[in-house]
Parts: C-alpha cells; sequence; structure tokens
C-alpha cells in the first residue's frame, strides 16, 4: 500500500478532499447557518402596532412591571386564518384609571394584514394582565380566553358572532387574588372538556417597592425570588355545564414552593394520560404524574395528579442545581417519539432540554444538545418550537432579555434561534437568521404561528419598553409540509392532547397538540408538519383522548387537511 506520508502530490489530494469535506458539511442546509434560515419583523406594514404597558416608573421597584406580558394565536372568528390577542397591562396599583390600556385583538384580514377590532370583538381587558390561553372550554366550536392578571383572572367566551362574553363569575376561575402568570388547557381527566391550569407566581403586595443592591455593579436593582413567598397555583376542572370546580387540593396539586412561570400540559410518559409540566422560578420544576387513569373502575373519574418532578429528573439541573424556570417548550426534540422539555434559565446559568428517556424519566442533555453553552451571557423567557426549513427536525426560538431594570447592564439581550441539526443536536444560526436576531431586546412572550398560511412557521414576540415584532419567515430553500388541522367528536374540540405520527421517507414524525407552552403565551395549535424532500404523508396514525386511533396513508402535502375524529379526511382551503 503506498504511504501518502512520503509522497508530498498524495498528501495533497488527501488534504484537500478532507477540506472539501468539511466545507460541504458545514454548508450542507442541514446545518441550517448558511443564511437559508431567514425571518423579516414585519409588524409595522402588517398593521400591528402594538405595545405591552407595563407602567414603568424611574426609581420606582415594583416587581410585576419587569415581567412583561404575553401573546396568543386565536381564529376567533372562525375563517382559517390566525388572529392575535394581546394581553395588556395597566396603571399600578390596577384601577385607578380607565380604559386607556387595555388588552389587543387583532384581527387577520387578509395574509400579512392586521386590523385592530378590539372594540367591535368587546374584549378590551382591564386590568393587570399578564398571560392567556386559548380553549373551546364548552365544545361549540368557537375558541374561549382565558387571561392571567396580577390581581383576579378573567374568562371570555367566544359568542359566535365577532365578540366575546365576560362569563368568570358563572365559570368560577376568577381565581384568588394573586399574582397568576402563565396558564394552560388540557383533558387532564379525558371527560371531553378543557380543564385550565394557572401557575401563580409570588406574594409581591404594591405597597412593596423594596430595592435591592447588585453585588458587583453595586446599583439599585429589582429584588429576586428568594425575597417573597411563593403562591399556590390553581387547578380547575371543567364540570362540562359552562362552569369549573377547584380541585387543586383534591386532585393532589399540592407542591408547595413552586414560584411559577411557565406551564404545558402534555402526556410525558407515553401513556395516552396528559401530565403537567411546570417551570419554577428559583424553586425546584413539578411534573404532576397524571394517575387518573389508575382509579378509573367504571364511575366518574377523580382527578389524581402525583408531583414526581426530583424522582423523575426534570426537577433540576444535571447537577443537581436549581432552575430559574422562565418558559418552556415542549416537543419531540431528538426524534425518538417521546416529549421533551426545554426550559430557559436565568443569566449565567444554561437553559436546560430534558431528554425523554421513557418511564417518566429524564436527563439533562443540554450539553450534548448544543444549548447550555450560548444561553449563559443572556436571560431567557419565551420560547417556542418551529420547524424553520420543514425538514422534519424541530428548531427552538428563545426571547431573551433581563430582570433588574434599565440601568442594569445587560438589560437588553439579543433573541436566539437554533437549528436543529438531527436527533436533538442544536446550532445557534442566530446571527445569520436576519436583522431582528442582530438587535437587542428585552424579550418576554413568544408565540408561534403559520399566519400567512405558507407552510412555513412564523413567531411573534412581546417585549418591555419596545413594539411587538412579527418575525415572517421567509426562508428560500424549504421542504414539503402538511398541516393538520384536529377536530374532536367524542374527545374535546380542540382535540387538546390527540398524539400524531406521520411517516414519510422513511422516518416517523411525532407531534402532539400540547397545552400551553411558551412564557405568558400561547401558540397556533394546528399541527404543521415538515416533511423534507417528500411530498406526501405515506401513513399518517391519529391518537385521541377518547382512545379512538385512526390510519390514513398517502395525503398529499403542501396543503392543510382537516381530521374529524372517525371521518375521513378533508383538504382545506386556505
Amino acid at each position: 500500500m503506498r504511504d501518502c506520508r512520503s509522497d508530498p502530490v498524495a498528501t495533497w489530494v488527501v488534504a484537500t478532499g478532507l477540506f472539501l469535506l468539511y466545507v460541504l458539511m458545514w454548508s450542507s442546509p442541514s446545518c441550517g447557518g448558511d443564511g437559508s434560515v431567514q425571518f423579516r419583523n414585519v409588524s409595522s406594514e402588517s398593521g400591528l402596532q402594538y405595545s405591552y404597558f407595563n407602567d414603568f416608573r424611574p426609581g420606582r421597584f415594583l416587581l410585576p412591571e419587569m415581567m412583561g406580558g404575553g401573546a396568543a394565536w386565536i381564529d376567533f372568528d372562525g375563517d382559517g386564518w390566525q388572529d392575535i390577542y394581546f394581553v395588556n397591562g395597566t396603571q399600578l396599583p390596577p384601577g385607578l384609571e380607565g380604559p386607556t390600556h387595555t388588552s389587543k385583538v387583532f384581527r387577520n384580514t387578509s395574509p400579512g394584514r392586521f386590523d385592530d377590532v378590539t372594540a367591535l370583538a368587546e374584549v378590551g381587558h382591564m386590568g393587570y394582565g399578564q398571560g392567556c390561553a386559548v380553549g373551546d372550554v364548552d365544545n361549540d366550536g368557537f375558541d374561549d380566553l382565558y387571561v392571567t392578571c396580577y390581581g383576579s383572572n378573567t374568562l371570555y367566551r367566544n359568542l359566535g358572532d365577532g365578540t366575546f362574553g365576560n362569563t368568570t363569575s358563572i365559570a368560577n376561575v376568577s381565581g384568588s387574588a394573586r399574582w397568576y402568570s402563565s396558564c394552560a388547557f388540557g383533558d387532564l381527566d379525558r371527560d371531553g372538556a378543557l380543564d385550565l391550569y394557572a401557575t401563580a407566581y409570588m406574594k409581591v403586595p404594591l405597597t412593596d417597592d423594596t430595592v435591592c443592591v447588585h453585588d458587583v455593579t453595586k446599583k439599585r436593582v429589582y429584588c429576586g425570588p428568594a425575597r417573597y413567598e411563593a403562591e399556590p397555583h390553581t387547578l380547575y376542572r371543567n364540570r362540562g355545564d359552562g362552569a369549573f370546580l377547584d380541585v387543586t387540593q383534591d386532585a393532589g396539586c399540592t407542591a408547595r414552593n413552586g414560584r411559577g412561570l411557565a406551564v404545558c400540559i402534555a402526556d410525558l410518559d407515553d401513556d395516552s394520560w396528559p401530565d403537567v409540566y411546570v417551570a419554577n422560578d428559583m424553586s425546584v420544576c413539578f411534573l404532576y404524574h397524571n394517575k387518573t387513569g389508575d382509579s378509573n373502575d367504571g364511575r366518574a373519574r377523580k382527578l389524581r395528579l402525583h408531583e414526581t418532578g426530583v424522582l423523575a429528573g426534570a426537577a433540576l439541573s444535571g447537577d443537581g442545581s436549581g432552575i430559574a424556570g422562565m418558559g418552556i417548550a415542549c416537543g419531540d426534540l431528538d426524534g425518538s417519539g417521546r416529549l421533551g422539555m426545554f426550559v430557559t434559565n436565568y443569566y449565567g446559568l444554561p437553559n436546560i432540554m430534558f431528554r425523554n428517556l421513557g418511564g417518566l424519566l429524564f436527563v439533562d442533555d443540554s450539553a450534548r444538545a448544543g444549548l447550555a453553552r450560548p444561553s449563559l451571557p443572556l436571560l431567557g423567557f419565551g420560547t417556542g418550537l418551529l420547524d424553520c426549513e420543514n425538514d422534519g427536525w424541530l428548531d427552538l426560538v428563545v426571547a431573551n432579555g433581563h430582570v433588574l431594570g434599565p440601568t442594569h447592564d445587560p438589560f437588553a439581550m439579543k433573541p436566539q434561534l437554533f437549528s436543529n441539526q438531527g436527533k436533538g443536536r442544536f446550532a445557534d444560526i442566530s446571527d445569520s437568521s436576519g436583522q431582528y436576531f442582530q438587535d437587542t431586546w428585552v424579550g418576554r412572550g413568544v408565540a408561534i404561528a403559520d399566519y400567512d398560511n405558507d407552510g412555513a412557521s412564523d413567531f411573534l414576540t412581546v417585549h418591555q419598553f419596545r413594539p411587538t415584532a412579527l418575525l415572517h419567515n421567509l426562508t428560500r430553500s424549504r421542504g414539503h409540509y402538511i398541516r393538520l388541522v384536529l377536530v374532536a367528536r367524542e374527545s374535546n374540540r380542540n382535540a387538546v392532547n390527540t398524539r400524531v405520527w406521520i411517516e414519510a421517507d422513511g422516518r416517523t414524525r411525532m407531534h402532539e397538540v400540547v397545552g400551553g407552552g411558551s412564557y405568558l403565551s400561547a401558540s397556533d395549535r394546528r399541527v404543521l408538519v415538515g416533511l423534507g424532500g417528500h411530498e406526501r404523508a405515506d401513513v399518517l396514525r391519529v391518537r385521541w383522548p377518547s382512545g379512538r386511533n385512526d390510519v390514513w396513508q398517502n395525503l398529499a402535502g403542501d396543503r392543510s387537511w382537516m381530521l374529524v375524529e372517525g371521518q375521513p379526511p378533508r383538504e382545506m382551503h386556505p
């Protein structure tokens, strides 16, 4: 065999080949770092003029004014186009001013254009709003809105004529006077009616504007969570008659010291019963394992949840450190067919990717995934999963921004976009993905949607001190896609916690309609699946919460399909 080490020509050939292989590896579209993934902020040209009002006043240190607000994608008029609901703040303390600052709803009137229809929709919520969730709580075919606040919460029932009615008192979901944050709908007892989990944060009276001093800079800053006592969360069971019942204690949601900021409801152990995962700030995260099915003896099911976050390996980081959990993204991050969680964390601490090992066991896989080190100089809040290139792998977007106040450096921070390279390994492609990622923002809520129905996932971010940004996906080289609009009949109509498997080109993609997620926000519930170079779904399997399984074959891609439980697929327009 010829020894290349003694032959300069052969050495040059080998070296050149290795160099070309290296270039090909890193210029491949699958790496996502070649500039092919592009997002552009189109909020101004789309008519989406909105800024969250936090009532910040220099020299005053009321912590709620630093936490920001959220947004929800909701097709409230049922025309097939995603509209936007923004939760707004008001003057602190609440109730001292008129309707100057209210929540807003913008109707998607055509691809790329939004009109403020708050007054017409009669949904201009007044109060110090925080988060929101979207769900058809009465199964009438029209999505309703739940809004959390510093103070009492509000349920807006969609009347089906483009307007909403405040049914909070009837529904019994105002909550006690607490500081509520994120919320999520899910059918925890699988009775066909959406239940509601509302996270609460801390006991921070507005008479307390205590100032803390930063250890390093010695500047006056907002005090952190360690100073305040946690508020208990609330779980409501939907009675099916327009009202909810507070079952927090009875169902076993009794874990203490949970300064809750984000929540998702999803089947984390593949037993067909949705569980509840909560990101807590400077407290262990909660994982409520749903044991309701264990007690089903033919009588009415009684909700039974058992907190098992530490035992499951999903409560702390891999080294046993606590997490300042802000936001959650839940999905099949590594192609294993199991749901994992991505949790954003505090400045100087890594964001955490919990890989699902099966059997309700998780491991901190952040370092291997490439998500730990890039997050250290940032403070993460809202986050979401989206397949930027429709290659069948879920990517991650993260909004960043500090909480110690405008005099603290850093305060505004760059957002991040991570491309999934396959099997849960991520590359930070922020620098090549558009001007928005070059600028600094104080990011808070993030919500994902294909708002113009072009088959590409877009997203919006709510900021502090700057207008909301609507990021349009302009990625040039995208794969095929299939969009699924799930409508249940025996299950909850929204099909929340329905699971789908899409086989295409030798790969199976698993998606679940997850309740909640991100931070204070709600994403498009429709399932948008990237097919890569394949033009159809070879096999599509659906497991509904009712227990029914449907299977279809050869569904054409690059279009939307309505899947009604127990009925043949129907192509949708738009």
